[in-house]
């Protein structure tokens, strides 16, 4: 799929993780886009600090699961906690996925780390202008 050329770019609100990931999947399949942030620096504040398997799916696509992946911590087992009773819930074992996926794994990364992976990816196809 590619845009044509008189196509307006479409416009992604926040350079976050998920609007950076947003960019990279636009740029991935030659739309152009625009990203606008408030300012020209990343976000210090956890916004989305774990990564499930089909986000992991998506950042293989794009060219960037190498450089995330360095950078996290590796989750195998999702356990809950019942808040009223402060009690352990039933945890979910994710290498029940080891079929279905190559990333039988959720992963915890500090939100910049994973938007600095997503703004470099995006800068390669030569599209992502962030404002």
């Amino acid at each position: 799929m590619s845009a044509s050329n008189n196509m307006k770019p479409i416009i992604v609100v926040g350079a976050g993780p998920v609007g950076l990931t947003t960019a990279l999947g636009l740029d991935f399949y030659g739309l152009p886009f625009q990203v606008f942030e408030d300012d020209d620096t990343l976000s210090l504040d956890t916004k989305a600090g774990t990564i499930l398997t089909r986000t992991l799916e998506a950042f293989r696509r794009y060219g960037v699961a190498d450089g995330v992946l360095a950078n996290a911590l590796r989750v195998d087992e999702i356990g809950g906690l019942d808040r009223a009773t402060n009690k352990s819930t039933l945890s979910v074992r994710t290498e029940v996925l080891a079929d279905d996926t190559r990333y039988p794994f959720v992963i915890n990364l500090r939100s910049i780390i994973s938007s600095r992976c997503c703004r470099s990816g995006s800068r390669r196809g030569g599209r992502a202008r962030c404002i």
